[in-house]
């Protein structure tokens, strides 16, 4: 049987600086408490985000326990939920194993007592009774040893899953998996409904009474289940002053100080337990110009009886810095704190926690500042500055882009940080669903109808400037063009791009202006879009043609992001499948009438891709370049 554990979530319910399985709790990570407790489980398939890799995730778990042959399969985006997590990983695997049965663990549960050799054949599911009350559980209703029904967060019955969910094959699962992803939208992918989908199809599952397991995985079901949890013996270092005694109330008196009462009372409090208390202290150090022996000498004698005095307890007391599991003191931080930089005042300095996952524009960097915020640079912000500042005087745009704090001149700006599902990945993943497009489409064909304007009046002549002045600007850089027919490719885009444009279709109020995949996030059911473009030539406006934006959604659909991310093509039945829907919708909406309409969006296309060599690296590979350019000419000789 193969054992996955599930480390994919944010965790958001815990107010820690630490992604989810690092989360302390009794101050051991809580991946500890989990993997501690499997039973009889010698190989461990872990599917986990990799923000964990910068945290040192996989360094701690093979250090911790080297008895446990790890398997680490890396998720690089945020998914919707547990079954996209499960079923992105569990492709990754051997196709040999497929034909395997899997259990599937949460990693906030403890598997307390579960033997893992002993479990049923086939599909089941472990259960418990409830502990605490609470309700963020999914519900089973079981008749003896068959479940018949779960619920998410519905107490159907004082029966909860507790987080185990065994399938009768790798290939099974990723089966029922990917129905449940590509038919849930209004809310997260949940296991449960894997489970409850295997039930619709009128297959058994085995209900797995036990009786042991309880779950970390909130605040309020640690402090419920605190008499359950193993305690850890820790040594836990305090610094002295300023932290367990305050500063001397008469310069330079030690005798002076009195205790800080809630460092006191958790000390008291640690002892009760059972953990050890180490006191560290710098007195005298600098007057002693770091002479320990001096130090101790001169106020030695002192702290100790102080210490006496005043009732503090501890196990033992250094001048020197010890070893120690937790280190508490008044100036201390902790280096994996993504908002380090800023806690202790340098707020001129970016410190790079989360590059963006991928870069496509050598131009723009992304910067992860915080929990909540990241910055944007690039040589020249001023459209998207523009934008982002009309948008915070108009509401009725905010729910489509993430919230604008700042900016510093014309390159760098500070936006909110969304923890959303890239659309790239999603689509990549095979996952895009028919729903999920025409949500997609639906929301784009009601930001283009918002009645608003910034006012601003575009010439034909600017217009034009647009789109040639671009296009040829970006041309003359043959190294960025290095194909055998770029000049006939040239002139076959140039060509197009003048049939567009003596069209003379009307400019629309408001555009995004780059509104691909990339620029794409999905987050509690709504689409948020980023990098607009918010200029026509040198002219600052929301406006512009709103084909550029289909225009830019197909070059995702036939498969622009996925050679960037990948090196590889969409799948052609997925691609064929979406560009058929995408069509469809185009038609039904009015925004394209016939086939000559068809035909001049994808060359539309076909410029666009073009126009996107300017920002590859010297690090894109060639081969990325030739796929590119493959698109370019099938859009173009549409």
């Amino acid at each position: 049987m193969n054992v996955v554990l599930l480390c994919g979530g944010a965790g958001t319910r815990f107010n820690s600086m630490f992604p989810k399985p690092l989360n302390l709790v009794q101050g051991v990570p809580m991946i500890f408490h989990v993997i501690s407790k499997l039973k009889n489980v010698k190989k461990l398939t872990i599917i986990y985000s990799t923000i964990l890799d910068g945290y040192g995730f996989i360094e701690y778990l093979t250090n911790q326990f080297n008895n446990i042959d790890f398997e680490f399969i890396p998720i690089d985006y945020q998914t919707r939920g547990a079954a996209e997590t499960l079923y992105v990983g569990l492709n990754k695997i051997d196709i040999k194993r497929r034909k395997e049965q899997i259990v599937v663990l949460d990693n906030d549960n403890i598997y307390q007592d579960v033997c893992f050799d002993t479990l049923p054949n086939g599909n089941f599911l472990m259960y418990n009774k409830n502990p605490t009350g609470l309700h963020h559980y999914s519900f089973v209703q079981v008749n003896g040893k068959y479940l018949l029904d779960i619920q998410e967060r519905k107490p159907i019955t004082d029966n909860i899953c507790v987080g185990g969910y065994g399938f009768a094959t790798v290939e099974s699962c990723l089966e029922y998996c990917r129905k449940v992803i590509l038919n849930t939208h209004e809310d997260e992918p949940y296991l449960s409904k894997v489970m409850k989908s295997i039930l619709d199809e009128k297959e058994t599952i085995h209900a797995v009474y036990c009786s042991n397991v309880y779950s970390i995985g909130t605040p309020k079901d640690i402090l419920l289940n605190r008499d359950k949890i193993e305690k850890h013996k820790l040594r836990v270092v305090f610094d002295l002053d300023n932290t367990i005694v305050t500063y001397p109330i008469k310069y330079k008196d030690y005798n002076s100080v009195s205790y800080i009462k809630s460092t006191k009372e958790f000390i008291n409090y640690l002892k009760e337990q059972g953990h050890e208390v180490i006191i560290y202290t710098a007195r005298n150090m600098i007057t002693t110009n770091h002479n320990i022996g001096k130090a101790l000498k001169n106020i030695g004698l002192s702290t100790l009886e102080k210490l006496k005095e005043l009732g503090i307890e501890y196990d033992e007391i250094h001048f020197g810095k010890p070893y120690g599991d937790i280190y508490i003191d008044d100036k201390g931080f902790n280096s994996y704190d993504i908002n380090l930089m800023e806690k202790i005042g340098f707020y001129d300095f970016d410190y790079t926690v989360t590059q963006s996952q991928y870069k496509t524009n050598k131009y723009n960097n992304i910067i992860r500042l915080n929990n909540y915020q990241i910055r944007k640079t690039g040589i020249d912000l001023s459209g998207e500055i523009y934008f982002y500042t009309f948008i915070n005087h108009h509401t009725i745009l905010q729910k489509y882009f993430p919230k604008f704090y700042t900016y510093d001149d014309n390159n760098s700006i500070v936006i909110e940080y969304i923890n959303g599902t890239s659309i790239s990945k999603i689509y990549y993943e095979g996952l895009f669903s028919p729903e999920l497009l025409k949500k997609l489409l639906d929301t784009v064909y009601e930001f283009h109808n918002i009645t608003i304007t910034d006012n601003i009046e575009l010439t034909e002549e600017e217009i034009q400037q647009h789109y040639i002045h671009k296009f040829e600007e970006r041309s003359k850089n043959e190294k960025d063009y290095p194909f055998d027919d770029f000049k006939e490719v040239y002139q076959k885009v140039k060509h197009n791009l003048q049939t567009f444009l003596k069209r003379n279709i009307p400019i629309h109020s408001i555009i995004h202006g780059d509104l691909w995949f990339s620029n794409m996030m999905y987050y509690k059911q709504n689409f948020y879009f980023y990098d607009m473009r918010g200029k026509i030539h040198q002219k600052l406006t929301i406006k512009g043609h709103k084909w550029y934006d289909y225009g830019k959604i197909y070059q995702s659909i036939i498969g622009l992001d996925a050679i960037i991310l990948y090196n590889t093509h969409i799948d052609p039945m997925i691609r064929q499948s979406t560009e058929n829907l995408f069509w469809d919708i185009l038609y039904d909406k009015g925004i394209l009438n016939d086939q000559e309409d068809k035909k001049q969006l994808k060359q539309l296309t076909g410029y666009l891709i073009y126009n996107t060599f300017f920002a590859y690296d010297d690090t894109f590979e060639q081969s990325k370049k030739e796929k590119i350019w493959e698109l370019v000419k099938e859009c173009i000789n549409a």
